[in-house]
């Protein structure tokens, strides 16, 4: 981005039209009525653009919501994020909440907290620990699931898919209350389909892959498969068949 711009401090209360900046930092509430630019972005309390969001780095520490679409070499959320356009980011890091009424495309996101995404998710690496709900496709190179509480996907595809129940919390808590359970990690999906699957916990319409895993908990339809198949005692599989 050009350099030599002014930056933004914001201490209390304020509204603006849109502009372009070095550095802008919210301490307090901002609105912004039109685009925002800016090669870095923090947010100390509340900023509300009416417009698009295009940032080199972008820190939430409190609450954003970006009425247009959204653009950032990296985004960090410990707090949380409403964007309504589509979001085009470089690395995510979730450790609150974000919510994303279009598509979400990045390079890599890192989720320890809660993702819901309206229009699908897009990534080379989804690294999630926590909640999501993905409309549509979540599709990555590598997806790695550890599952506190209800996930959802329509459609998940990657070369390589693990999901498994998260038991940190849990297991510390069985161990002082035996046989209570904090929150049940649960993927709902209705198609998985990648190259190696492994599933603990899931309910899934059809899973197709080359070697598939097929763990505890799971209850699936229809398991496609081209080299390996395997399933646990304690999983359900109605029908599978090699392709």
């Amino acid at each position: 981005m050009t350099k030599n711009r002014n930056d933004l401090t914001v201490n209390g209360s304020m509204k603006l039209t849109g502009g372009t900046y070095d550095n802008a930092a919210v301490n307090g509430a901002l609105e912004i009525n039109g685009d925002l630019n800016c090669d870095k972005l923090e947010i100390n309390g509340i900023l509300t653009v009416n417009g698009a969001l295009k940032s080199g780095e972008t820190a939430v520490r409190g609450s954003m919501n970006v009425e247009g679409t959204m653009e950032s070499e990296a985004l960090d959320i410990k707090g949380k994020t409403n964007i309504e356009g589509n979001a085009k980011i470089g690395v995510i890091n979730i450790e609150g909440a974000l919510q994303s009424e279009g598509r979400v495309d990045a390079e890599k996101i890192i989720l320890r907290g809660h993702l819901h995404a309206e229009e699908g998710c897009n990534a080379e690496e989804f690294n999630a620990l926590g909640r999501f709900r993905i409309e549509g496709l979540l599709n990555a190179e590598k997806i790695e699931c550890e599952l506190y509480g209800k996930s959802y996907a329509e459609e998940i595809g990657g070369k390589e898919i693990n999901v498994r129940e998260g038991k940190g919390i849990n297991r510390w808590i069985s161990s002082i209350f035996p046989g209570f359970s904090l929150m049940q990690g649960k993927l709902i999906a209705g198609t998985i389909e990648g190259d190696v699957i492994r599933l603990e916990n899931t309910t899934a319409k059809i899973v197709r892959g080359k070697d598939v895993y097929i763990g505890e908990g799971c209850d699936v339809m229809l398991v496609e498969y081209n080299n390996d198949f395997k399933a646990s005692a304690g999983a359900k599989v109605k029908e599978s068949r090699k392709i």
